[in-house]
């Protein structure tokens, strides 16, 4: 697992993107908690925090 943090708007979705191509990366904001215990990856893990 790894954990990749920052302030806001520093590129960390990008990095994730480039640094781990063969990942399919879901959005936080649209998973269940099922679908987040089997995802990939992460993007955008606090709207999933927000919403829950």
């Amino acid at each position: 697992m790894e954990m990749i943090i920052g302030g806001a708007f520093q590129g960390k979705s990008t990095y994730a993107k480039e640094h781990h191509p063969d990942i399919c990366w879901k959005n936080g904001a649209d998973l269940e908690k099922e679908e987040l215990m089997n995802a990939e990856g992460v993007l955008d893990f606090r709207e999933y925090i927000k919403k829950n």
